[in-house]
């Protein structure tokens, strides 16, 4: 595994065990460059893609910071999955009563 994963790995871990909560800063890059023997690029590269993905977020001057939980709002779509959707399976009776 490399230091990248390895890096991204522990973050997540820490934010999953709630060591890190929503708001929570996290370790500057150069204690991160020390605790995993990595380059600034490396830690870099793992901050980025954790901003990206809305994991993290980033205040400058002030460091980055575990980004708040988003609460998923409710679809009003339905997806039925089936190999067989031709009429009288019940798929396609489930899928087109849903449909009146």
């Amino acid at each position: 595994m490399g230091k990248q994963e390895l890096l991204k790995d522990f973050i997540l871990n820490q934010i999953r065990t709630n060591k890190l909560k929503p708001g929570d800063k996290i370790y500057s890059r150069s204690k991160f460059m020390s605790k995993f023997d990595c380059a600034r690029a490396t830690v870099d590269k793992v901050l980025k893609d954790l901003i990206i993905a809305k994991i993290l977020y980033g205040k400058k001057g002030a460091g980055t910071f575990v980004a708040p939980v988003k609460k998923a709002k409710p679809s009003k779509n339905i997806a039925l999955v089936s190999g067989e959707l031709g009429a009288p399976s019940m798929p396609y009776i489930i899928a087109y009563s849903f449909m009146e």
